[in-house]
């Protein structure tokens, strides 16, 4: 477990790091400008769009269909998988679009050519084929290599960043070919360590001789992700459209040094010990106790780092005067620390067969945080507030489900 979760945090560090350093760049050179808030807000939008339809259909089942059944219908299911992964993607691009000309019709600043939305449409299908073949290496614990897309990818943007520094230019779509041209470059990457053959001549020859389990589906499971996906993504439209310009860089940067610690323990830390629980149900309450000391750790001690050095450290890393922003600042600390643990609550719902719940009660708290937001207080330590509110639900539904309920369709699971 150590030297998967070593192998795992290595190469996830080393991405995030230089990710940071991509997003460092693209302030410095580009500042606070309707540019940079246009540049996070189109790539918050893919990444939510993926984490919302396509990112469920794979992540609930690939892991654990591949460790139910035998190799020789490992071939059936990641064909299977790919193929679902490339329909949620398409439907995924267009949703994208939909928004992008939404946005646009509500009288929002950030504009969009029509290249742009057809970069954002291709690059969503990729990511859902960079995401069954990446979970497949997880699988077969090529953890290294699984964490090793964002490094790829952020280093490729930062080639983008200084090639739009270069030409002077503020164009979206020379970013967009960019990251189109990392997502290509992580497919390729991931899908050369495939070990078994992924055509529809493999599934035929599996399915002549076996009995090949499909991916299953649950809706109340795809719900709670795009619910749970969906907090940052509502914020960044209710402030791009009502406040001013640069306010969404102004936020990101905020929720930048948190959000790589979130984006480390979600990378490096988390999916071991989600192999773990899937492996070997009866250990549920001790690995589900390490995972909780280990992010808790982290992030208490981030916080204890950002506070020491907040001042010269906002303002060396991002030219950013974070004094007035104390009080946002510690909130996103909390708020990075319960994103991550319901996180796990999350990935584990559909599994232990309490997604349904979870459902419902995310969906109250976030009719609640759109009530507040609109008719009662608009501001960022508010939206702040109301997206921990949203995660502590989630966490108590599911801890409640886990270990007093056990709503779970594993059998004989003890503690």
């Amino acid at each position: 477990m150590i030297k998967s979760i070593a192998s795992l945090f290595t190469s996830s560090l080393l991405g995030r790091i230089i990710g940071f350093f991509r997003f460092q760049l693209l302030v410095f050179i580009f500042s606070q400008t309707h540019f940079t808030d246009k540049v996070i807000y189109t790539t918050t939008l893919i990444w939510t769009l993926n984490n919302f339809f396509v990112i469920p259909n794979v992540n609930k089942s690939l892991i654990a269909d591949l460790s139910g059944t035998i190799k020789e219908n490992y071939s059936s299911i990641l064909w299977d998988t790919s193929m679902l992964a490339f329909r949620s993607g398409v439907f995924a691009g267009l949703i994208s679009v939909l928004i992008i000309l939404f946005l646009q019709l509500s009288g929002s600043p950030l504009d969009f050519k029509v290249y742009d939305l057809v970069l954002v449409f291709i690059i969503v299908i990729g990511l859902g084929q960079n995401e069954v073949f990446s979970l497949y290496n997880q699988f077969k614990k090529r953890f290294f290599l699984y964490a090793l897309n964002p490094g790829v990818w952020n280093t490729v943007l930062i080639i983008g960043i200084l090639t739009m520094w270069f030409l002077g230019s503020t164009e979206l779509y020379i970013y967009l070919i960019f990251l189109l041209i990392a997502i290509l470059s992580t497919i390729y990457m991931q899908y050369s360590k495939v070990d078994v053959p992924f055509s529809r001549q493999s599934v035929i020859n599996t399915m002549d001789t076996s009995i090949v389990k499909s991916p299953k589906k649950d809706y109340w499971y795809n719900g709670v992700v795009i619910l749970f996906m969906g907090t940052t993504f509502l914020d960044l439209n209710f402030i791009t459209i009502f406040s001013v310009a640069g306010i969404v860089t102004v936020y990101t940067i905020l929720l930048k040094i948190p959000e790589l610690m979130l984006s480390i323990i979600n990378g490096s830390v988390q999916p071991v010990f989600f192999n773990l629980i899937m492996d070997k149900q009866d250990y549920l309450k001790k690995s589900f106790n390490r995972f909780l000391i280990l992010s808790s750790t982290a992030f208490i001690l981030m916080g204890l780092f950002l506070f020491a050095f907040k001042y010269k450290l906002y303002q060396y890393l991002f030219n950013f005067q974070v004094a007035g922003y104390e009080s946002s600042l510690l909130l996103v600390i909390i708020m990075a620390f319960f994103a991550s643990f319901s996180y796990m609550i999350v990935r584990l719902s559909e599994e232990f067969k309490y997604s349904k719940k979870l459902f419902f009660g995310a969906l109250a708290m976030i009719i609640i945080k759109l009530f507040v937001i609109i008719t009662l207080d608009f501001s960022l330590d508010m939206i702040i507030y109301t997206n921990i509110a949203t995660y502590v639900c989630i966490t108590i539904i599911g801890l409640y489900f886990l270990f007093l309920r056990k709503s779970t369709h594993f059998l004989n699971i003890s503690d």
